[in-house]
């Protein structure tokens, strides 16, 4: 357990068609979502793409999307509960198997854990 901090996991939002993987909150609020992939990922533009041999493959389930959608349905949610304060939320995306590396960071969201 963090110190100052609740973790909260496998949150299912009435909003949401999926989970959001965790929610860390503490002085500020930070929306985690932690992937088990392995191999080599390149992220252009916002696109995750897989490598596999000489071909980069785009994923149809776009970690980075996934994130940032999460965060936006966690604002609605919370804003519809009655939590009006403007909350700063991090997108972060930890990528949990060391086999996996990403070439490219993104502009707009961090991945943590791989090299």
């Amino acid at each position: 357990m963090l110190r100052g901090y609740v973790i909260f996991n496998d949150v299912k939002l009435p909003t949401c068609r999926g989970n959001i993987s965790h929610i860390v909150i503490g002085e500020d609020k930070i929306v985690i979502e932690t992937k088990n992939y392995s191999g080599h990922y390149i992220i252009d533009g916002g696109t995750w793409y897989k490598v596999k041999g000489d071909e980069e493959i785009e994923l149809y389930k776009d970690p980075g999307r996934q994130v940032k959608y999460n965060i936006l349905r966690l604002k609605e949610f919370l804003r519809e509960n009655g939590i009006r304060k403007r909350i700063w939320m991090e997108a972060i995306i930890v990528m949990i198997n060391n086999n996996a590396t990403i070439h490219k960071q993104p502009p707009d969201y961090t991945v943590l854990g791989a090299s």
